[in-house]
């Protein structure tokens, strides 16, 4: 039986940068919102804020209001909404807004929202011009509207991200390790957590990194990791939680625990 590979004929939503960091030396930024796909799309930009637990699950705020970390009343971005043919790409400018001295100390954050409202704008002006037949037999579709949302954060304030890291819990027989990881100052870390086995003077890495994010609204996240399998016995396990991928050197923190 053959195979065949079928590319969806649609528009594709892509964001760069991943993310979006405003400092004291940085008052106006982009993102490129760009349609890799093969049709012409429709897409709507909008602030989302969120609130993040202990255990790292995210929840919508209703109101922007209510959320104090909130970027929205600091910003201004233009366009809202944007047509984009295929491999087309529109710059999102976004700005603070002055004046900067008048806000409170410390760290902001709302997530850009961009969510596709129309995924192939060729079709439905097909459909207009011919004239739905669902539509004359009372059909309708109901369309999920798909987005993409990056993190944009203002620290206003001289603090720089860090942590500290605590082994709340080394289960031996079921190689579990439990961890604290608290923030420091007033503005959240972003990162992964590392994962290192010592013994006899050789390093071996036993996790791919692991990525944890701890926002402004909570002090730190409870994380457990499974080394199972690895059947560790004697040496020293390091955990450090670094802004970087691949690296551990210049860690936000890290602790360690004799086996």
């Amino acid at each position: 039986m053959a195979v065949t590979s079928v590319i969806a004929s649609e528009a594709s939503l892509f964001l760069t940068p991943q993310s979006i960091i405003f400092d004291e030396k940085s008052r106006s930024q982009a993102v490129h919102v760009v349609n890799r796909g093969n049709r012409t799309g429709v897409f709507a930009i909008r602030w989302i804020d969120h609130t993040m637990t202990e255990e790292g699950r995210l929840f919508t705020w209703k109101e922007p209001d209510k959320s104090p970390w909130s970027l929205q009343p600091y910003v201004r971005y233009s366009p809202r909404r944007v047509t984009l043919r295929p491999g087309e790409s529109q710059l999102v400018r976004i700005a603070l807004k002055k004046p900067y001295d008048q806000v409170p100390i410390g760290e902001y954050f709302s997530h850009l929202n961009v969510v596709m409202l129309n995924k192939n704008v060729e079709e439905s002006i097909r459909q207009q011009e011919e004239g739905s037949e669902e539509a004359e037999a009372g059909v309708f579709r109901v369309v999920a509207r798909t987005g993409i949302s990056i993190p944009v954060l203002w620290r206003h304030t001289r603090d720089q991200p860090a942590a500290e890291v605590e082994i709340s819990q080394w289960n031996s027989s079921q190689q579990t390790l439990s961890l604290q990881v608290k923030r420091l100052g007033q503005v959240s870390t972003r990162g992964f957590l590392h994962v290192i086995y010592q013994q006899n003077g050789k390093e071996k890495r036993l996790l791919d990194p692991h990525p944890l994010v701890i926002y402004p609204n909570i002090d730190g996240r409870k994380v457990n990791l499974s080394l199972a399998n690895r059947a560790l016995a004697g040496g020293k396990l390091y955990v450090y939680y670094s802004a970087d991928k691949e690296h551990w050197d210049k860690p936000l923190g890290f602790a360690s625990i004799q086996l």
